[in-house]
């Protein structure tokens, strides 16, 4: 659900972009169709599906080709970006590229970084329990799938896999896409985490 005057406030937006309005839609939706379109077996398995964005990270439950839980997490790559600053007293452009390079950094840095993190697993985990607390038959999640542009940091999947004690994978919202000529495929790559919200709104169903 969301609030009518936030989502008047979108729609005033875009109109004044000169674009028209055909439908809203919720980022979880969009991720989670973007997301069966891409993996054709997805009605057969029980994933967790984590995008990890700037202002926050959602997280979705689909149960064989059902969403069964969804939950926005107020922890993204800006409040570590922020954490990272306050702790070593840097500039928002070197906490990033501490994230950015974090396979060459200190051990120290990269504990700092885990500890900075820290608080998001925690909603992660309490989400889940949350989920399997109110739903005593569910199946078990088999795999976490990750997108958003904070799942590029390197010690992350490693990191989930530890905390969720889930195997973790990227997923590629392009792979039954028909890519046009025009498009640079090495470039498309690096945007992939990124789009698999926007995707999932293209193929909406009108």
């Amino acid at each position: 659900a969301a609030r009518k005057t936030e989502v008047d406030k979108l729609v005033q937006t875009a109109q004044q972009a000169g674009l028209k309005v055909n439908a809203i839609d919720i980022d979880a939706f969009a991720c989670v169709n973007a997301f069966e379109y891409s993996t054709p077996n997805a009605k057969t398995q029980t994933v967790a599906l984590i995008d990890f964005g700037a202002v926050d990270t959602t997280l979705a439950i689909l149960d064989k080709g059902k969403l069964a839980f969804s939950r926005d997490v107020a922890f993204g790559g800006n409040d570590l970006t922020e954490m990272i600053q306050r702790k070593l007293n840097i500039s928002a452009e070197e906490a990033f590229k501490i994230q950015e390079h974090i396979s060459s950094e200190s051990a120290e840095r990269v504990g700092l970084v885990q500890e900075a993190s820290g608080r998001l697993f925690q909603e992660l985990r309490a989400s889940l329990n949350y989920y399997y607390n109110q739903h005593q038959n569910a199946s078990p999640i088999e795999t976490v799938y990750i997108s958003g542009g904070f799942s590029q940091l390197a010690i992350l999947p490693e990191a989930i896999e530890k905390q969720l004690e889930k195997p973790v994978k990227n997923w590629d919202p392009t792979s039954r896409l028909e890519v046009g000529e025009a498009v640079n495929r090495e470039s498309l790559k690096e945007l992939l985490p990124y789009l698999p919200v926007s995707i999932g709104l293209a193929i909406r169903p009108k």
